[in-house]
């Protein structure tokens, strides 16, 4: 975030000035993947408050960086994770009849177990 200047704290606290600035925009990516596939970026949100309709608190999602096509899971326990990557990965390899190259996550817990870790 760019410095401030001229913090005033007598007319608008300092953490209200803040939280009202904005980062400058992020330069467009020019790394991009060549083919389908080779990045799939993977992130799981929740718990949620409110339980859905099904008992799910949690989404995973799954996105393929080369055509940003994008996949919506839903889980009702964290410890679905595996299980839903996995679930995942065979859809993947039956109906693209292609293998995921590398999986990036944001190293969250759910991904980092010994299991997980020796299937990705």
């Amino acid at each position: 975030m760019p410095a401030l200047q001229n913090v005033r704290e007598d007319i608008i606290c300092q953490g209200c000035q803040f939280g009202k600035s904005r980062c400058l925009p992020l330069q467009r990516s020019t790394n991009r993947r060549s083919t389908k596939f080779k990045l799939i970026h993977t992130d799981l949100m929740g718990p949620m408050k409110t339980t859905s309709y099904g008992g799910f608190r949690y989404v995973m999602i799954f996105v393929d960086d080369y055509s940003k096509y994008a996949w919506v899971n839903f889980l009702a326990n964290k410890s679905e994770t595996l299980a839903k990557f996995v679930e995942f990965q065979t859809d993947v390899e039956k109906e693209f009849k292609r293998d995921i190259k590398c999986l990036r996550s944001d190293n969250g817990g759910e991904f980092l177990s010994n299991e997980f870790i020796r299937l990705s």
